[in-house]
């Protein structure tokens, strides 16, 4: 097939985002983006079920949703107020969702940012882990929580020195 545009055959996906039935933070932050960046492209891109003019009140409403599952310490919970785990990674995700909102003009508490990027920057003092086949992972999550710190006026020049001895890894 021949398209003008590389969007054709992707409608069929994010349908599937939007009308997802179950609600995990993670879960609303894809849904989010994918509203945001659908209605940000207008009449470029369009769901059967769903107008440019629809996504954009949706990714509003998801955005605030997404606030809800924010805890006391500034982490972000898997469900509302289920607050006894936190994820660093979980948090990068949800803040680099919230900050394409704000960059995108949508309505985002600056207090739930400052929160979420004061518990990154928190997590990031986490020791490495003792067993070796932890590293891997626990590099990932900071190096994408550096990322999103930079991306949001937070930069962490001594902690990308430090990830940055460990790239043969």
């Amino acid at each position: 097939e021949l398209a003008s545009t590389a969007l054709v055959g992707l409608s069929e996906g994010a349908r599937y985002l939007v009308e997802y039935p179950y609600g995990c933070a993670e879960q609303r932050s894809s849904k989010a983006r994918a509203l945001m960046l659908a209605a940000d492209l207008g009449e470029a891109f369009s769901l059967a079920e769903m107008t440019p003019a629809q996504m954009r009140p949706a990714a509003q409403q998801t955005l605030a949703e997404i606030e809800r599952f924010q805890c006391p310490n500034g982490g972000f919970a898997f469900w509302p107020g289920n607050c006894a785990i936190t994820s660093p990674y979980l948090a990068a995700y949800l803040l680099q969702t919230l900050k394409t909102g704000v960059d995108l003009k949508y309505t985002v508490d600056p207090g739930v940012l400052d929160r979420g990027y004061r518990y990154l920057e928190s997590s990031l003092q986490e020791s490495e882990p003792v067993n070796a086949g932890w590293l891997p992972s626990y590099l990932s999550w900071q190096a994408f929580a550096v990322k999103v710190l930079a991306e949001g006026g937070r930069f962490q020049d001594s902690h990308v020195t430090r990830l940055y001895g460990h790239r043969q890894r």
